[in-house]
């Protein structure tokens, strides 16, 4: 291995699940919302859903295929709890769980996280509050309309994960911008 990024990502974020354990309120959440019927309206300004093209879903629904999976929410707990971004901002933030990950890792980082749909962002809130996340700014709307206004005050960012709107032309176009606010030892997770 030559880059010692790439080695020290490997050996110590990706094959090190020991040393970095996530709250378990956070999975459990989930199980929570796995089970839960209740209907939400969705406004989708994304690409929208390849599973169901409904604009209403049940949580369950939503908790079981918007959002990412376990595994996935570890591996962003253990590559924030090791590099310890201190700005960082995720594009969708569904029902809040990667969010959760994300904050519960760095709770001195500053989590800036947008998500389109009211009543999902609504439901996510709940949840940051209930997790007792205090470090999460989120925000409800269309990315192409609040990325500009966050990023505009900030230096610079130290990590992007980008969740949300899959569609090639806005990827792109987020990605630009964020990577003019982008420095050496910036992550983006696509």
């Amino acid at each position: 291995m030559h880059s010692p990024f790439v080695f020290d990502f490997i050996l110590r974020v990706l094959n090190n699940k020991e040393n970095y354990r996530p709250p378990s309120q956070i999975e459990s959440l989930r199980r929570e919302l796995s089970g839960d019927k209740k209907v939400l309206s969705i406004e989708d300004l994304g690409a929208g859903s390849r599973t169901n093209a409904l604009k209403e879903r049940s949580m369950k629904h939503l908790a079981t295929t918007a959002v990412k999976p376990k595994k996935y929410g570890h591996l962003l707990y253990r590559l924030i709890k090791h590099y310890q971004p201190k700005q960082i901002i995720e594009l969708g933030t569904s029902l809040g769980i990667t969010t959760a990950y994300i904050a519960a890792a760095n709770q001195t980082a500053q989590v800036f996280t947008i998500e389109g749909s009211k009543e999902i962002f609504e439901v996510a809130q709940n949840n940051f509050k209930r997790l007792g996340l205090t470090n999460i700014h989120p925000l409800n709307g269309n990315f192409d309309d609040l990325l500009p206004p966050i990023l505009h005050p900030m230096p610079s960012i130290d990590l992007a994960y980008i969740d949300g709107n899959h569609r090639y032309a806005p990827t792109l176009n987020y990605f630009h911008q964020l990577i003019q606010k982008a420095h050496n030892d910036t992550i983006l997770v696509f």
